[in-house]
């Protein structure tokens, strides 16, 4: 059975979240937040109201993540976090459309 498109989307939201603490890009959900380009309580905020990130949040996101790519010395990091921008490209398009 197929999750509700706003299910999927928070899924991926936590999924993200988790992959960049797995990466060591952030330790926290405020740091997550800031990432976004918002406020330090944003993302516990939209979680608590069941709302995805917004997609000018990703945006930023994709854009962080490419910079720290492309100035991460280690390979296999840089190769991951080029990963998520791309993963991130495809979700704003879902998202926007």
């Amino acid at each position: 059975m197929n999750l509700p498109i706003y299910q999927q989307r928070l899924q991926t939201d936590q999924s993200l979240l988790k992959a960049l603490t797995e990466l060591r890009v952030v330790s926290s959900q405020y740091d997550f937040s800031r990432l976004l380009g918002k406020s330090p309580a944003y993302f516990s905020c939209i979680q608590s109201k069941q709302m995805p990130i917004s997609v000018v949040g990703l945006v930023r996101l994709a854009v962080e993540l490419r910079k720290r790519a492309l100035y991460e010395p280690n390979p296999n990091r840089a190769d991951a976090l080029k990963g998520l921008c791309e993963f991130l490209q495809d979700e704003i398009c879902d998202r926007a459309s």
